[in-house]
């Protein structure tokens, strides 16, 4: 098993990459995304109104989730890095060590 800490989420989630993670939403419950860091397709051009990384968080786009009615439902997400359990990338399988 790799661990990995928080400190080096941002070197896994790098951009550009397709990289799946774990984490812990608002409510307690755990939700796996996967997709890709550094997408701006379908986006205005206009920038959102703060900076996520301020925050804590890092921009990732969804490649495929299925909603309600089973559609795909791609777009972007937010994802907290203090909330992240658990990084799939480079072919390997990390579970977040550290406070969180």
């Amino acid at each position: 098993m790799n661990t990995t800490t928080r400190e080096m989420l941002p070197y896994l989630l790098r951009t550009g990459q397709f990289v799946g993670v774990t984490f812990r939403k608002k409510d307690g419950t755990l939700r796996r995304l996967a997709g890709r860091t550094g997408v701006a397709k379908h986006t205005t051009g206009q920038g959102l109104s703060f900076n996520p990384a301020d925050r804590g968080m890092i921009v990732m786009w969804e490649r495929n989730k299925a909603n309600r009615k089973g559609e795909n439902d791609k777009g972007y997400r937010f994802v907290t890095l203090d909330a992240v359990t658990e990084v799939r990338a480079n072919h390997q399988v990390y579970t977040v060590i550290g406070n969180g």
